[in-house]
C-alpha cells in the first residue's frame, strides 16, 4: 500500500557513503519512492599526513564518495556529485575560525545543517522539482491534526491554511538521536523532510543493511569535527588565526594574574588541561591571604577554565563550583513548533540542551525585555513570524559549563520547539 501511495513521489537524499544513509536510501526505495542520491563534496582542510598526502574531509573523502556510488548502484538510483567547498568554507569553517577569535565554542555541525544540508540542498532539491529532501539522521517528525486545539484553527481557516502542523521530535535511538543538531533549520521546511531511520535503532540500521547486503553495513561511525580529520584543533586555528596565537595572562575571577597562556586557542569553558601547579599555588595565595607555606601537588584543588575574555586576551580560572551557573542567555532564536508562544505564556517548563549528548535539564524562559510584545498565539500561522532576538534561560538547578557560543535546544518533552546559541 506504501508504495502505491509513494509512487511519482521524488526523493532527493543526502548520501554519505555510510550506513545510515544509504539504508536510508534503502528503504525509501522500498517504499515506493523515486529516489535521487546526491553527494556533497565538502572543503578540504590544508594538513597532511606522515607521507605528505593531503588528508581530506572526513564526510566528503574519496573512499566515501564511492561508498556512495556504489550504493546508487546497487539501488539502481541517480546518484549525483554537488561540490559545495565555497559555502562551507565561507559559513562553516570561517565563522569556526571567527567564533574562537571572539573567545567562544561554536558547533559547526549545527550551522552546516542549517546552511548546506538543509538549506543549499534544499533549494538544490527544489530546483529538481522533488517533493522531499532525506537524510539519515535519527529524528522522527510527527504530524499534529486538529490545530484548533492549538489556538490555531480560526487563523488557519481564514488564511485557507492546512489543519496539520509538523514537528520534529527525539528518534527511538536515545543514544543517537539528533534532533539537537536540527535546531537551527529553517521550520518552512520540515514538511518537505523525511528521516526513514527515525523509528529504528542503530543495531536495527545495521541489521537491515547486513540483510540488504548492503556493503557498508559494518562501517565505523565517523567522528570528531569533519574538517579537522587529523583532530588536531590546535594546530588547525593556528593555521588560520594570528589572534588566537598571541599570549596573555591567566587569571582569576577578581582579575589577579597567576601567569601566562600560549594563546586562547582550543580553550573551552569547563577545561581542566593546561593548569600547572605553579598558578594553582598563585591562584590559592591569592585566595588565602598571608599564605606563608606551598601547597603539595597532591593536596591542589582541581582548577579549571571559567570564562575566556578574547577582548583583553585572558584565560580566566577557578573552581569546579565557579562552572555551574543557573541563568544563560541565547540569542538568534530560532522557532521550529508553532505553539511556541502558547507554552511560553503558560510559563511552561522547557527541557533545555546546552551541547550534543548533554542531559536536558528543566527551565523556565523569559524574554530578555520584559516591556516587549508577546505574540498572540491566536494570530501565528507561521513560526518565522515569531522572530525575536534573546531570551533568558532559568534553569530549575544550576549547570555546569554553559559555554558562549555552543547551541541550545529547547524540548517540550521529547518534541524540539526551538534553538539558539548560548550568549
Amino acid at each position: 500500500m506504501g508504495q502505491v501511495l509513494n509512487k511519482n513521489k521524488r526523493v532527493l537524499i543526502a548520501m554519505s557513503g555510510g550506513v545510515d544513509s544509504s539504508v536510508a536510501a534503502y528503504l525509501l526505495k522500498k517504499q515506493g519512492y523515486d529516489v535521487i542520491g546526491i553527494f556533497l563534496k565538502l572543503w578540504n582542510p590544508p594538513c597532511y599526513d606522515s607521507c605528505g598526502s593531503k588528508k581530506q574531509n572526513l564526510c566528503c573523502d574519496d573512499k566515501a564518495m564511492d561508498n556512495a556510488r556504489q550504493v546508487a548502484g546497487k539501488l539502481k538510483i541517480p546518484f549525483y556529485v554537488l561540490k559545495v567547498d565555497k559555502l562551507f568554507k565561507k559559513e562553516i569553517v570561517d565563522n569556526f575560525v571567527s567564533e574562537y577569535e571572539q573567545g567562544k565554542t561554536p558547533n559547526p555541525c549545527v550551522r552546516c545543517n542549517k546552511y548546506v544540508k538543509f538549506g543549499y540542498l534544499w533549494e538544490k532539491a527544489r530546483q529538481l522539482k522533488t517533493d522531499y529532501l532525506a537524510t539519515g539522521h535519527y529524528v522522527r517528525k510527527s504530524q499534529i491534526s486538529n490545530l484548533k486545539s492549538q489556538n490555531f484553527g480560526v487563523a488557519s481557516r481564514r488564511l485557507k491554511l492546512p489543519i496539520t502542523n509538523y514537528q520534529l521530535q527525539r528518534s527511538k535511538d536515545p543514544i543517537k538521536d539528533q534532533t539537537y543538531f536540527l535546531s537551527s533549520i529553517d521550520s518552512k521546511i520540515i514538511p518537505h523532510l523525511l528521516f526513514p531511520l527515525g523509528g529504528l535503532t542503530k543495531k536495527e540500521v545495521r541489521e537491515i543493511a547486513k540483510k540488504a547486503k548492503i556493503s557498508v553495513y559494518n562501517k565505523k561511525d565517523s567522528q570528531g569535527i569533519c574538517f579537522i580529520p587529523d583532530g588536531d584543533m590546535d594546530m588547525f586555528l593556528k593555521h588560520f588565526s594570528s589572534p588566537l596565537q598571541r599570549r596573555g595572562n591567566i587569571v582569576d575571577k577578581k582579575g589577579n594574574i597567576l601567569g601566562r597562556h600560549q594563546g586562547l586557542l582550543g580553550y573551552t569553558i569547563g577545561q581542566r588541561e593546561g593548569i600547572n601547579s605553579e598558578i594553582a599555588n598563585k591562584y590559592f595565595k591569592f585566595k588565602i591571604l598571608n599564605l606563608k607555606f606551598k601547597i603539595k601537588g597532591k593536596d591542589i584543588p582541581r582548577l579549571y577554565v571559567i570564562a575566556i575574555d578574547s577582548r583583553k586576551n585572558r584565560l580566566v580560572i577557578g573552581e569546579n563550583e565557579d562552572c555551574f551557573s543557573d541563568t544563560m542567555t541565547i540569542e538568534n532564536v530560532n522557532i521550529l513548533d508553532k505553539r511556541f508562544w502558547e507554552l511560553f505564556k503558560k510559563k511552561k517548563v522547557f527541557l533545555a540542551q546546552i551541547r550534543g549528548g548533554h542531559k536536558p535539564e528543566k527551565a523556565l524562559l523569559f524574554l530578555e525585555n520584559p516591556k516587549s510584545q508577546i505574540p498572540n498565539p491566536k494570530q501565528i500561522t507561521n513560526p518565522k513570524s515569531q522572530k525575536i532576538n534573546k531570551l533568558i534561560v532559568k534553569f530549575a538547578k544550576p549547570v555546569r559549563a554553559i559555554t558562549p557560543g555552543q547551541t541550545v535546544a529547547l524540548y517540550e518533552k521529547n518534541i524540539l520547539i526551538a534553538g539558539g546559541i548560548i550568549k
